[in-house]
């Protein structure tokens, strides 16, 4: 059928769409894989608070001195040596030291110190703590 319907028109299929009135937004209408394409997408995503400057730079906001200081501590028992800490991936291991978060996640104590001074969020569930 060539691309006809049977009175001889062409088909919408066919047709060249006319170019997007607004440039800017073809680009969202039209979304590509490319991964150059996917983080000039993630780039124009609004910011939220986590997200805001801090010190002159683009970054994350860590947790304030109090809020890691009054983590509970706690010690690894064999019973829990299944887990892996989800900062470090390491397993845990007999007498390992934990803290937990008021979500209930635990993690390797440095580990979540160090992680909790860049961003206030739980690693696994986004939890945040209060900020500086």
């Amino acid at each position: 059928m060539d691309g006809d319907d049977s009175d001889g028109n062409a088909s919408p299929m066919d047709d060249e769409q006319p170019p997007h009135p607004e440039p800017a937004l073809a680009e969202e209408a039209e979304p590509s894989t490319e991964p150059s394409h996917i983080l000039r997408r993630i780039g124009r995503r609004d910011t939220t608070e986590d997200d805001a400057y801090r010190n002159g730079g683009f970054g994350s906001v860590p947790a304030s001195t109090e809020a890691i200081a009054s983590l509970p501590e706690a010690t690894v028992v064999t019973e829990m040596m299944e887990d892996e800490c989800a900062v470090c991936f390491e397993n845990y291991e007999g007498g390992d030291k934990l803290r937990a978060m008021s979500c209930s996640h635990g993690f390797h104590e440095g580990c979540i110190v160090k992680w909790l001074g860049i961003s206030r969020l739980c690693p696994l569930c986004r939890f945040k703590l209060p900020a500086e």
